[in-house]
């Protein structure tokens, strides 16, 4: 490697900079991360059920006619 991605240490472990360890410190963020909204034991309502299966008959539909299409 050059001394560039280096960072011009002839040292080839490095520690990682403040604001690595800083950006690793922090609580995740993001849709992903919010655990307090997930539903814990609650079931789904017939309505979001529904919903699931008109999109997987959906799916399944398109891959049907994929399937005509290509074959």
């Amino acid at each position: 490697m050059t001394d560039a991605v280096l960072g011009g240490s002839s040292d080839r472990w490095m520690c990682p900079s403040d604001r690595t360890m800083s950006l690793r410190a922090r609580p995740p963020a993001g849709w992903a991360a919010q655990p307090d909204r997930q539903r814990k034991g609650e079931e789904l309502t017939d309505e979001e059920k529904e919903i699931i299966n008109r999109v997987i008959a959906r799916a399944e539909k398109m891959e049907e006619m994929e399937q005509e299409r290509i074959g």
